[in-house]
Parts: structure tokens; sequence; C-alpha cells
């Protein structure tokens, strides 16, 4: 079974793991700055 995540513009995608891990570590860059 597919996690599905919905985005801010409203439509739903499949939950991906490498998606995922760059979306952190984009995050903790941004927090690190």
């Amino acid at each position: 079974m597919e996690i599905m995540i919905k985005k801010r513009d409203g439509h739903f995608e499949p939950l991906s793991v490498e998606k995922t891990k760059r979306m952190i570590a984009f995050a903790c860059l941004g927090l690190d700055s």
C-alpha cells in the first residue's frame, strides 16, 4: 500500500523515500543558515 501525501497545491502523490530524504536535508540546511 502506498502512502499518499497531499501537496501544497492540493493534489496527492505517493510518498517517495528519496524525495522525503531530500526535503529533510534541505530543511536542515535552511535551519543551519
